[in-house]
């Protein structure tokens, strides 16, 4: 008979390192040291990472904490492939809602690779349904096409150079969330600088503004994931007045040319489907479209 399921928070140091080593083992392209994790802990309040155990082997990790979307906790359960279908998914998720239950959120959601047959069974049978995709999408920078050329009268700078501009260009992200197809809330200021530009992952000489007329217009950030010469972009804004006149593709340009320098193999971005002026960015400075995500949500409480 198997050990039972335990399932703890991971406040020690061995607690997170048995959470980053479900991640690796699971999501190896995306895994996270125990420091970023201990980071992401400290620069999101109201979350939790879960580490799940049978004896003293970690079995599966959970991340679980409020989220920009209005009454929604971001959940995201992973269990070691040789583990699954013996009920550590299932003992993850009800945690994960009574987790959502505590700080007072009323639903779920999480993203599945569209392929992941298993876990999409799994999230359907558990009352979780699709609510929408994106679009995972790679430019390897060997390959990549000369960036573009800010448009005329813009100029890109960064907030490594001039971090007086911080504020707003937290102000300009903070516009661009309601406009997004999944609309959502900032969080605030203070919490936005520790996830953008403080942190063992962070990489704030990357985190671009774009100027006019000495006005913030736009902003995008990098941040390392598990591979050192992966970086992700973070969410690319445009002021609303600017937008389809170059300034995303000249932010994403400014952080092409800065990743080269710094020895950056690749970019990852995701965008939701319907994004299809972002899409297009995308693909006319050469990223390829390599995954599909499933955004799934449900009740934070069943029955």
């Amino acid at each position: 008979m198997p050990a039972p399921i335990e399932i703890e928070s991971a406040l020690s140091r061995p607690a997170l390192d048995d959470v980053a080593d479900v991640v690796a083992r699971v999501s190896p392209a995306n895994r996270l040291s125990p420091d970023q994790l201990a980071h992401y802990l400290s620069s999101n309040p109201q979350s939790a990472l879960l580490v799940a155990r049978r004896g003293t082997e970690a079995v599966g990790a959970a991340t679980v904490g409020r989220s920009g979307r209005p009454g929604h906790q971001y959940t995201m359960v992973r269990v070691v492939p040789e583990h699954r279908r013996h009920g550590v998914g299932s003992a993850m998720l009800e945690a994960a809602r009574e987790h959502a239950a505590r700080i007072g959120l009323e639903r779920i959601w999480g993203r599945i690779d569209a392929t992941d047959t298993g876990s999409l069974g799994f999230a359907e049978r558990n009352g979780l349904i699709e609510s929408g995709r994106e679009r995972i999408s790679v430019l390897e920078l060997t390959d990549a096409p000369s960036p573009a050329p800010p448009p005329p009268g813009v100029t890109v700078v960064s907030l490594a150079q001039r971090p007086d501009l911080i504020r707003a260009a937290y102000d300009v992200h903070s516009g661009c969330l309601p406009d997004m197809p999944t609309p959502m809330l900032a969080e605030p200021f203070h919490e936005w600088v520790s996830r953008t530009l403080e942190g063992p992952g962070a990489l704030p000489a990357a985190a671009m503004v774009a100027l006019a007329e000495h006005a913030v217009i736009g902003q995008a950030a990098l941040a390392l994931e598990g591979d050192e010469g992966t970086a992700e972009h973070l969410l690319t804004c445009v002021r609303r007045d600017w937008r389809g006149r170059g300034v995303a593709g000249a932010l994403k340009s400014a952080q092409i040319a800065w990743a080269r320098q710094a020895g950056i193999e690749r970019l990852v971005t995701s965008n939701d489907a319907p994004n299809a002026a972002m899409l297009a960015v995308n693909r006319r400075l050469g990223y390829q479209v390599v995954s599909e995500g499933v955004l799934v949500e449900g009740p934070a409480r069943l029955g």
